[in-house]
């Protein structure tokens, strides 16, 4: 029988006939392959997640990893663009001569068709407080705003910041804070200026000693610069001579007072009065002990105008001037 039958399926389909597809009853249960099942199971899991009123997650669906590649793609032209706006360069420069220049010039920044400098921007934050002569720190340099139309002028700029004093501090103090110097070179900034400011001091006294011009005092700190001595840039004018010889003859009199106080020793007033261009001046010596040992000096004191007379009333009230001037309180 079996032999039968597969023989005569054997020639129907010789023949060209085929079996006809069976559909299944309802009782019947249709065969279903692994991809349906899967998606069933997901279907089946987030209908019951929202109806319990839990948040459904999103769906990874090939059209949605699409969009977000084109978002992240859009955002990195966004951001190469806003890069390539602040970065142009200056007027009449190229890229090349940014890169030269940069090279050359490691604290220069060069943003947005502006120039800046990064070690005078440190250096700021790093030393708030400090002020002096023929140092300060420019604003502009520091926020990054120098710009001109020109390239020659503004190269001019760039070599005029870079030879300047205030960049040339900017760069010690950049250096220093490197080092991990920073807690101890305020201390050596202070002895620094000690060392040029005791020169100075030493230089003018000899002047006013030696009865020199004060336009002696520039050629002499040549020499002691010469001779190895730090000098520094300051206190070599006529006028700087002036007022560091008045300095000194103010602290000579404030010592001389309180020796002759403390050791309580006799003196006595000798006046001059001379007159020098038409205007009468009164010259002051005290004659007093200053050693203490007995040996009696005749001391110079001061020296003042007389602008009320020469009468005794005008030559008293000088007098009590300067005692007053000197905390040296006498009677007489």
């Amino acid at each position: 029988m079996s032999k039968r039958k597969l023989n005569q399926s054997v020639s129907l389909a010789h023949f060209g006939f085929t079996s006809k597809k069976v559909t299944p009853r309802d009782d019947q249960e249709t065969p279903r392959d692994d991809a349906d099942d899967a998606a069933a199971s997901t279907a089946l899991a987030t209908r019951t997640v929202s109806e319990s009123g839990a948040p459904v997650p999103p769906s990874h669906s090939p059209e949605g990893g699409e969009v977000e590649a084109e978002r992240s793609e859009d955002a990195a032209v966004a951001e190469v663009a806003a890069t390539a706006a602040s970065d142009f360069p200056p007027a009449g420069w190229t890229t090349k001569q940014v890169g030269e220049w940069k090279d050359r010039n490691p604290w220069l920044e060069i943003k947005a068709g502006k120039l800046g400098c990064l070690v005078c921007r440190k250096a700021k934050t790093l030393l708030l407080s400090e002020k002096g002569p023929g140092l300060h720190l420019s604003e502009e340099w520091i926020n990054g705003d120098v710009t001109s139309p020109d390239a020659k002028q503004l190269r001019k700029k760039i070599y005029k910041h870079r030879d300047s004093q205030a960049h040339a501090r900017s760069v010690e103090i950049v250096q220093m804070k490197d080092k991990e110097t920073l807690p101890n070179c305020f201390i050596d900034v202070q002895s620094d200026l000690l060392k040029k400011t005791t020169v100075s001091f030493r230089t003018a006294y000899t002047v006013a000693k030696e009865r020199l011009s004060y336009k002696k005092l520039n050629p002499l700190m040549t020499m002691q610069e010469l001779n190895g001595a730090e000098v520094g840039n300051i206190h070599k004018s006529d006028h700087a001579c002036a007022e560091i010889i008045s300095h000194i003859a103010k602290e000579m009199r404030r010592k001389f007072v309180s020796n002759v106080k403390e050791m309580d020793s006799k003196v006595s007033i000798t006046i001059d009065e001379s007159t020098v261009h038409g205007r009468p001046y009164l010259i002051i010596y005290v004659r007093c002990d200053v050693s203490g040992k007995g040996d009696v000096d005749n001391v110079f004191l001061d020296i003042v105008e007389l602008t009320d007379g020469v009468d005794a009333e005008s030559i008293y009230n000088s007098m009590m001037a300067i005692y007053i001037k000197l905390e040296w309180m006498m009677t007489f």
